[in-house]
This record gives C-alpha cells, sequence and structure tokens, in this order.
C-alpha cells in the first residue's frame, strides 16, 4: 500500500516515483523468499497499467501498455509479483483495482477535490472549481468492498491477479454536475484549464469483474 499512487504526481516526479514503486515491491517480495517463504503477499495494482484500449471492458488477460510514470512502474511491480510467484512458488498476488472512493481520500484526487471545492464556493470561501479534462471515463467503486477484496485474495488457496472494479464507467463531467446540483451551485462556477491537462490520458476505462465474483466470492 505504501506507493507514490498519483497519476499527475508522477509526470512532475517520474524517477521518485518508478524508484519506489518499483524497488520497494521487489524488496518486500526479496525478503520474503529469503526469511519466510509462507508469508502471502499481497501487491496494490491498478487499471492504469492496461493504458489505452479500444475493446472494453478489460479483462485480465487484456494487454498490459502504460502511458505515465505511474502506470509503468506499477505494471513492473505487477510482472515483478507475477515473477515471483511463478518462479519461486511465492503466495504473491495483484489486486488491480480500478478508481476506488471513500471520505478518506486524499483531497487532490477528483471525487474528493470536487466536494471540498463545491463546498467552499457554496460557503463563499472560493469562486471556482478548477479542473483538467472532465470529457474523460473512469471505473469508479466503493474502496471498503475493496479492501474486503483483498482480504478475499489472500485467503485463497491458490495466488491469482484479479480485477476489481464496477463494470461500467462514468464521465467526470457528470460527478462534477452531480455534485453541483446536489450543493445547490451553478455549473457557471466550473473552470476548465489547460494547465492540468495530463500529458497523456485514457479516454475511457472500465473492467469486467466476473472473475473476483466467481472465484473469490465477492460481492460489489
Amino acid at each position: 500500500m505504501a506507493a507514490q499512487s498519483s497519476v499527475s504526481l508522477s509526470f512532475k516526479q517520474p524517477i521518485g516515483t518508478i524508484n519506489f514503486n518499483i524497488v520497494s515491491v521487489l524488496n518486500l517480495l526479496e525478503a520474503i523468499r529469503i526469511i519466510k517463504p509462507d508469508v502471502k503477499f499481497y501487491q496494490a495494482s491498478s487499471s492504469e497499467i492496461f493504458g489505452i484500449h479500444n475493446d472494453l471492458p478489460i479483462l485480465e488477460n487484456s494487454s498490459i501498455a502504460p502511458i505515465s510514470p505511474y502506470s509503468i512502474s506499477k505494471a513492473s511491480a505487477f510482472w515483478i509479483t507475477k515473477n515471483y510467484r511463478d518462479a519461486y512458488g511465492l503466495f504473491s498476488c495483484s489486486g488491480i483495482l480500478f478508481n476506488h472512493e471513500s471520505f478518506l481520500r486524499s483531497d487532490n484526487f477528483f471525487i474528493k477535490k470536487v466536494i471540498i471545492e463545491s463546498l467552499k464556493i457554496k460557503a463563499g470561501q472560493t469562486e471556482f472549481l478548477e479542473v483538467g479534462n472532465i470529457d474523460i471515463k473512469r471505473d469508479f467503486g466503493w474502496a471498503p468492498k475493496y479492501v474486503e477484496a483483498m482480504f478475499l485474495m489472500l485467503q485463497q488457496d491458490k495466488p491469482d491477479d484479479y480485477l476489481i472494479c464496477s463494470n461500467h464507467s462514468v464521465s467526470l463531467r457528470a460527478i462534477i454536475e452531480f455534485v453541483f446540483a446536489y450543493v445547490g451551485i451553478s455549473i457557471d462556477c466550473l473552470v476548465i484549464s489547460d494547465k492540468l491537462y495530463r500529458p497523456t490520458e485514457i479516454s475511457d476505462m472500465y473492467g469486467d469483474n466476473s472473475k473476483a465474483k466467481k472465484r473469490i466470492r465477492l460481492e460489489l
């Protein structure tokens, strides 16, 4: 779990993101291999590893084609985890999680940012919500259920990798419109800023959770 988890920040800090997210996983797995190989290891992977796909939904065997420093680091950690499972027989598995939200999210993540800034606008503390590209779509889920999925993966007889997702995507624009309407502020308070666009972007992304539902009995 201890990783640099922001795609946007990874473009600003590519070396730190890649070094930390890859080497930390390798160090943990190597320590398990040498000291206590019966330890079960969970790798927090990400849907970002799949990059741009025209064929949706994403499946566990979809091609991996990362397009950001963050997704490159997570793709590498995914393959390292699989290699230690295949080569050394460790119980090492990856949960490939799509966007998962709760009130514990850091303020810089999209939905938390939209809610906080909308409340500030309502209270007269600021005038606008400034965002980047909101005409993209993502697969959002409820974080507590996704943590349950992590636990269930580690209770299986054999380690494997699973997509944890909702099976559909929603546009960021639709989320903003919903929150603005709920809070009671005008859509005129929305400002699109080119400076907040990412250098590369995935236009739409959602996954198929049927394997997780069938194998680990996850109810989403």
